[in-house]
């Protein structure tokens, strides 16, 4: 159960910055400030990424501790390193095919 909690605080986490980068953003419509504007969307942009990885991550980690029975931090470190070999290896073949 805390395995699930904790995947979950961390989505909660980040969904409330988004939310005061939302709030933030409707305050500041008013002055009509292109920079802060930009920057303001840029972290929500930024945010909205890395939800959308920490869900994939979270997904990922949830399958890992129920096959492998290890903690949260775990089963996502043991994934995201499959996971970064797996990308490694198919661009090592990529760029050897284009090399060739």
């Amino acid at each position: 159960m805390g395995t699930v909690a904790f995947g979950s605080l961390i989505i909660a986490i980040i969904r409330m910055i988004r939310t005061i980068f939302e709030y933030i953003e409707s305050k500041l419509k008013k002055y009509n400030n292109e920079l802060t504007r930009c920057l303001i969307c840029l972290c929500k942009c930024c945010l909205w990424c890395l939800e959308k990885f920490m869900r994939f991550l979270n997904r990922n980690a949830y399958i890992m501790c129920a096959i492998k029975g290890t903690n949260f931090c775990t089963s996502a470190r043991v994934r995201l390193m499959q996971f970064c070999n797996k990308k490694k290896a198919r661009l090592l073949i990529i760029f050897h095919s284009y090399a060739t």
